[in-house]
């Protein structure tokens, strides 16, 4: 997980899909997602999924807000730099 998102333009984004799902799409084919779930579910101790939506492809499901947990995970590991992060909600 040590690579880094290749296009400066790509940002992925943070919201809110119910009042008790947060979403996070905008990952790139390069990685793989149900590792990053994984990874995700075991250091934040919460639930997830990753469904296929019809307008944004593969997007990461978590239980709870994990907006702060999931950006400062990608920042720290290197694989997206904090100016690609658009989070949205509260």
């Amino acid at each position: 997980m040590e690579r880094r998102l290749k296009q400066p333009f790509r940002y992925l984004y943070f919201y809110f899909h119910s009042s008790l799902i947060f979403c996070l799409k905008g990952i790139g084919e390069e990685f793989d997602k149900k590792r990053l779930l994984r990874a995700f579910k075991k250091k934040f101790a919460c639930n997830g999924t990753v469904v296929d939506h019809k307008e944004y492809g593969e997007v990461i499901q978590l239980q709870g807000d994990q907006r702060t947990n999931v950006s400062q995970f990608l920042t720290e590991t290197g694989i997206c730099p904090t100016e690609q992060l658009k989070v949205h909600g509260f």
